[in-house]
């Protein structure tokens, strides 16, 4: 998301230095600037039917108050199916909630939302811009994307998992 918000504030910048057309920049971002406006009223519809609440509640009931492994599985899940953009709109108020709920700092679970965002989009063309370029650029199909992706997609994960564990040990935060 921060990427690309800051695609579109450069591309404002040369408009107004008059290196493209405000047409030519309108043409570029409508996009990025129509989806943050849909997601944006989306989690806000979101927020006003407390489902954010809600999926906090749900996972701290069924992870016996110990929800960051579970949360972090939630954001690969969202971010793999969906994208990392959506991961990070819709999952963000929910990490708030969990930190709201356990007493604990919102850090750590602000880092795996956008950690598992960013880690968690390899797979799938669809999870992230830069692999459809890729695979558009490879000349691959979906599914041979995801084989070669696949072995990465488990390593970084793993290796994310396990950072998190250690960090919420020593933050002392319910992981």
């Amino acid at each position: 998301m921060l990427k690309k918000v800051t695609a579109v504030l450069v591309l404002l910048c040369v408009a107004l230095m008059g290196t493209l057309s405000p047409v030519s920049v309108f043409m570029r971002t409508w996009p990025v600037l129509l989806f943050l406006l849909i997601m944006t009223a989306v989690s806000a519809v979101l927020d006003q039917h407390g489902v954010f609440d809600g999926v906090a509640a749900w996972l701290v009931r069924r992870t016996g108050g110990r929800p960051a492994l579970a949360f972090g599985f939630l954001c690969f899940v969202v971010t793999t199916i969906l994208s990392l953009d959506t991961t990070i709109v819709l999952l963000t108020p929910v990490a708030l909630t969990l930190a709201k709920r356990g007493r604990v700092s919102a850090l750590p679970y602000l880092f795996i939302t956008v950690w598992v965002a960013n880690t968690g989009s390899l797979l799938l063309p669809v999870s992230n811009l830069t692999n459809l370029l890729a695979q558009q650029e490879a000349g691959l199909t979906a599914i041979e994307f995801m084989a070669v992706m696949a072995l990465p997609q488990l390593f970084v994960l793993v290796v994310v998992a396990l950072v998190f564990v250690l960090f919420f040990q020593k933050t002392g935060c319910s992981g």
